[in-house]
């Protein structure tokens, strides 16, 4: 991706067809994505930060350790921290993640609505549009790109602005 408009355009789509929210961590390097797009409720980011959920979040172990596509349901019963119950206490009540490995390099989203689950058709506009961020920001490590820099600074923007 030649400049930022396209990715911008890629994630308001996303976040359009995501009423709750989503994560989208790109190109993972053990745990630490290179950048990443978060647009969650407030509360619900405060308290997933406070109580550091993300180490005991199933839908990002399983992101980190598989490929492909999985409904958050099918991760209830590996959740001894409860992660996917307090989130629906925040209005979180369906979910999928998408982790992909391509090019060398790890990728996982996660995509949340309030009020209906996703269409088999919204997971596969969804999941196509992960995979073009994936490919379209895969920077190679070390590479002193002006891409890398407005991605990250886009990363910032986006994660504590959009509403």
């Amino acid at each position: 991706m030649d400049d930022t408009r396209e990715i911008r355009d890629i994630l308001a789509e996303i976040q359009g067809r995501c009423n709750a929210g989503f994560a989208v961590a790109l190109h993972v390097h053990y745990t630490t994505p290179r950048f990443l797009f978060q647009t969650y409720e407030p509360a619900w980011a405060k308290v997933y930060s406070e109580r550091g959920l993300v180490l005991r979040d199933p839908t990002v172990r399983w992101g980190l350790e598989n490929e492909g596509m999985i409904d958050w349901s099918a991760l209830e019963h590996d959740d001894p921290a409860g992660v996917l119950k307090l989130a629906r206490e925040h209005g979180i009540h369906y979910g999928f993640t998408h982790a992909i490995a391509d090019g060398g390099s790890r990728s996982v989203g996660s995509f949340a609505r309030k009020d209906t689950d996703f269409s088999e058709e919204d997971r596969e506009v969804l999941s196509s549009m992960f995979l073009q961020l994936h490919r379209g920001t895969h920077v190679a490590d070390g590479e002193e790109d002006a891409i890398a820099e407005m991605l990250r600074k886009l990363s910032v923007e986006l994660t504590h602005t959009w509403k």
